[in-house]
């Protein structure tokens, strides 16, 4: 019907789907089908070639008949090639049913004969459905990031509940994602408590209370005591929700994933759980948002936990500020510094050249065009104490660049209940309000978050490891141009014995067919600082090629801090030792020979040579007592 030679190609490497029609009108035979095409609708070469364009899709009689009608005559009388516009169409599966609206532009190309009329149809469809869902979940993403920052903000408001807090973010995260139900579970003791679950039913959400941590307990009970995240896609035939099955599916609850959420301890702190009302596995968005999600719960739940164990102590509570990679400051109600963190210190103390800032006025570190605002917000907490205000200030580093900041100022009280202490926490904004001035100032940047990223990001090709794209964090991160960067691989951020490691992580990702790859690697920056970053890869067609999307995140200093609080524990526990096992010696042969003193009868020769041994422990005992002394100084 159709030469090989003159079709073949056209149909078998053209990647947009297309058939070719005869213009016998009304009938308009099919006579040749490409494989894209055959794929879409999902039928076999031999069940539409050969019969009419409506015959083969039946279904098209109704949904858009009058449309592909008017295309064809349209093509027919004026001999001139028709667009449809962008639609949605339903695609129909061979067993009967239909999958998900495809977003489809279809084409109908007349092919001329040597005499002017025509001999064929092309009718071409290109499919954008992958363009729009991509649009549609960046959307998401942003939209979940700001949910994010929202609900950071919303942890520092002292008026605000944890429980508040939690269905706040639990709600924002559903109404992204309208088909999610979630939960978040509380661990204590061997069971799991409800936390919050906005949308769950209240006999459900009652059921699944004061759950068992144990394996086949649901999808969180089970979670929890795997310490791992647990998917189960069909609630009704899962033997993990054997005994809890019932309640679930009461109310339509068919598919179930659990994810816990682990303190620094590795102590299970609660569950993350999401639920759907149909059979479902989790896809690279759910992934993702599981992922975003567990990240800013850990990070709430773990300074939460901090900070009620720092109220304990104000040692510990200075101890652990101090680590943290906010600035934290205290003030009397007279502007004076009574407490700063490290953080603080580090950034800001040059301002104050002369030594410690305790005792100095914190305004001379506030820009002049800032005092006013500083001294209302000031005034205001002190009229309102516990109150939390907020405002964003500038200030300049040592190298003469702006820092912007967020602070949260709370007027502390005394035992009686009068304005005591100004406490400022700030949080540095400065990456965060760059990015906002960069989106005002280029809608097109805006739109290109590969390159606006606040995380170093970069295109490479698996085979080469070279270096196809980088985004603008990773240029300043590690210190190289965009032109330099494209002339390396990714082995020339590696020193020479971090290497072999990379290599062996490649030849991993070329044999697992997955999209994603995570691993902690060992970097190298351009002036020759080493870092370690936690790396993510996902599969990215780029120009037309398969290669890798890469994520780098510098987790350095977190774990310079975990070591440093390894280091201090060790120190501790050399202590407590000395303490209950060095120490006692000498002490109790001080106890003996006073006793043998008082109780027995002695010569004088016996009792000089007693109280020298007395003497010769309490030596030991000093000596014992400096070393303790110097393990807790160092």
């Amino acid at each position: 019907m159709i030469s090989e030679d003159r079709f073949t190609s056209i149909f078998q490497y053209l990647p947009n789907p297309g058939i070719v029609l005869l213009p016998n009108d009304p009938k308009l035979t099919i006579i040749a089908a490409n494989d894209a095409y055959l794929s879409l609708c999902n039928v076999r070469e031999a069940e539409v070639v050969g019969k009419g364009y409506f015959e083969a899709f039946p279904e098209h009689a109704d949904s858009a008949h009058s449309i592909l009608r008017a295309s064809f005559n349209k093509v027919l009388s004026e001999k001139t090639k028709d667009f449809f516009p962008l639609r949605g169409y339903d695609i129909y599966r061979r067993d009967g049913g239909i999958d998900d609206d495809r977003y489809l532009q279809i084409e109908n190309i007349p092919i001329p004969d040597t005499t002017g009329g025509i001999s064929y149809i092309l009718h071409i469809i290109n499919d954008i459905t992958e363009t729009i869902d991509t649009a549609v979940r960046m959307r998401r993403i942003d939209n979940l990031e700001h949910l994010e920052r929202e609900v950071l903000e919303l942890y520092f408001r002292k008026n605000f509940s944890m429980n508040d807090l939690l269905t706040y973010y639990l709600k924002g995260i559903e109404s992204l994602f309208p088909d999610m139900q979630c939960s978040i579970l509380k661990a204590k003791g061997e069971h799991l408590y409800i936390w919050s679950a906005p949308s769950l039913p209240a006999e459900y959400v009652s059921a699944t209370h004061h759950l068992p941590i144990h394996d086949h307990v649901g999808s969180c009970g089970t979670a929890a005591y795997l310490k791992k995240m647990v998917i189960v896609r069909d609630i009704a035939n899962d033997i993990r929700w054997k005994d809890y099955k019932e309640i679930a599916l009461k109310y339509n609850l068919r598919a179930c994933w659990s994810y816990p959420i682990i303190d620094a301890e590795g102590k299970v702190m609660a569950t993350f759980g999401i639920y759907y009302q149909d059979v479902k596995e989790p896809g690279a968005e759910e992934l993702n948002i599981i992922d975003k999600a567990t990240s800013i719960l850990k990070i709430i739940l773990e300074n939460r936990q901090y900070i009620e164990k720092l109220q304990l102590s104000e040692s510990r509570l200075r101890s652990l500020v101090d680590s943290q990679t906010n600035y934290v400051i205290r003030t009397n109600i007279d502007g004076y510094y009574t407490y700063y963190n490290k953080k603080y210190d580090d950034d800001f103390g040059w301002l104050h050249p002369e030594g410690s800032l305790i005792g100095r006025d914190s305004m001379q570190s506030v820009l002049p065009h800032h005092h006013k605002r500083v001294l209302d917000t000031a005034e205001r907490c002190r009229l309102h104490p516990n109150k939390v205000y907020t405002v964003e200030l500038d200030k300049y580093r040592r190298d003469g660049q702006a820092k912007s900041t967020i602070w949260h100022f709370v007027c502390l009280t005394d035992m009686s209940g009068n304005p005591a202490e100004i406490q400022c926490i700030g949080i540095d904004n400065t990456e965060r309000k760059r990015a906002q001035d960069e989106l005002k100032a280029s809608h097109k940047r805006y739109r290109e978050l590969f390159h606006l990223s606040p995380q170093p990001m970069w295109v490479y090709e698996l085979d080469t490891l070279k270096f196809l794209d980088v985004n603008e964090a990773a240029i300043k991160h590690y210190g190289y141009s965009k032109k330099e960067f494209l002339s390396m691989d990714l082995l020339a951020i590696r020193k020479d014995e971090d290497k072999p490691s990379l290599l062996q992580a490649v030849g991993i990702m070329k044999k697992d067919s997955g999209t994603t790859h995570h691993g902690v690697f060992k970097h190298q920056k351009k002036n020759g600082e080493s870092i370690y970053v936690d790396m993510r890869s996902n599969v990215l067609s780029y120009n037309g090629k398969i290669t890798y999307l890469a994520l780098a995140n510098d987790i350095t200093e977190r774990l310079h801090y975990v070591n440093a609080i390894e280091d201090q524990n060790k120190r501790f526990k050399a202590i407590a030792w000395m303490q209950s096992h060095v120490l006692r010696a000498p002490v109790a042969r001080i106890m003996s020979l006073v006793d043998l003193i008082n109780n027995h009868q002695h010569t004088e020769a016996e009792r000089k040579e007693l109280l020298s041994y007395i003497l010769d422990s309490a030596h030991e005992l000093d000596k014992i007592v400096k070393e303790i002394s110097e393990q807790t100084h160092h």
